[in-house]
């Protein structure tokens, strides 16, 4: 009995870990989902709950770190633009700009979340 009951309360630990780990996986890929939407128009950042503010805003700032992390990375390593065959080069530019956009569109969107945090305190 006390071989089982160990076992059960192994199998207990194990579950409510991986449902921890789940819901923090759920959480972040809503954040993800709002963020892109809010992005997008889908969303008006006027609607969102007051509680999830403080989640998009983390949200956006992991997005920000990744966006210069692999920038970084790009800038690090050399890695050159696409040579100009075939209009690669065209490419590479408008994939540039897209980028900044981005970043300008999150960096925005992180101050607004961050402005509507501190109107709600």
């Amino acid at each position: 009995m006390v071989h089982q009951k160990s076992f059960l309360q192994q199998r207990i630990s194990k579950a409510t870990e991986s449902l921890r780990k789940l819901r923090r996986e759920n959480k972040e890929l809503e954040m993800k989902e709002l963020m892109f939407g809010c992005m997008s128009g889908k969303y008006s950042v006027a609607h969102i709950n007051k509680n999830a503010l403080p989640d998009l805003h983390c949200a956006i700032e992991q997005q920000l770190k990744e966006i210069n992390r692999r920038r970084e990375i790009l800038t690090t390593n050399d890695v050159p633009p696409p040579s100009p065959l075939a209009g690669a080069g065209a490419v590479w530019v408008r994939v540039r700009v897209r980028v900044r956009v981005l970043v300008l569109v999150l960096v925005l969107l992180q101050q607004l979340i961050s402005c509507l945090c501190l109107w709600l305190r």
